[in-house]
């Protein structure tokens, strides 16, 4: 009877540890969710994004406000080009591999997506990006772009003169 009390005695004990484990896990966790959230709405507040936008994001879009959105991003980035062209003195335009070589090197990427050859050039703070048209007679620079470390599109006359400068084009 002792050993039946005993071991009874054992298995609530064993139960009663292992019921405070469980809430102390759980009481973790809720910690370091709260602390993830924490940092995550702290990052995207400082890359810019609006409360807004955050709410947005969470809730699901139907198609059309989605497309309406890309087409919005799409003519804002195709204005910035514009932009990017007329404050630029562009001498890469027309240009060949080899001359392309001549005047910045080796490019840090080379990419091939179906026709379109692109080469990219990396400094400090800024990404040239030359696209060719692979398919065409003459292989030559129809297209480039300048951004910066995140992807931008940049669209500063200072950034874009600083970005000139470090690669050597003015």
């Amino acid at each position: 009877m002792r050993i039946f009390l005993i071991i009874i005695f054992m298995s609530i004990l064993s139960s009663c540890a292992t019921v405070e484990v469980a809430k102390e896990v759980t009481k973790a966790s809720q910690s370091i969710k709260t602390s993830v959230n924490n940092i995550i709405n702290s990052n995207q507040k400082t890359n810019g994004m609006s409360d807004k936008q955050e709410t947005s994001a969470s809730k699901p879009y139907d198609l059309a406000d989605e497309v309406e959105i890309v087409k919005k991003e799409k003519k804002d980035e195709r204005e910035k080009i514009k932009e990017q062209k007329k404050i630029v003195k562009v001498v890469f335009l027309g240009k060949t591999h080899e001359e392309i070589k001549v005047l910045l090197g080796m490019p840090q990427l080379r990419r091939m997506d179906g026709g379109i050859q692109v080469l990219r050039f990396d400094q400090n703070s800024c990404r040239l990006f030359l696209f060719f048209n692979a398919k065409a007679h003459s292989i030559t620079v129809e297209y480039f772009e300048l951004r910066d470390d995140y992807g931008t599109l940049i669209d500063v006359k200072d950034k874009i003169q600083s970005c000139y400068k470090d690669l050597n084009l003015n």
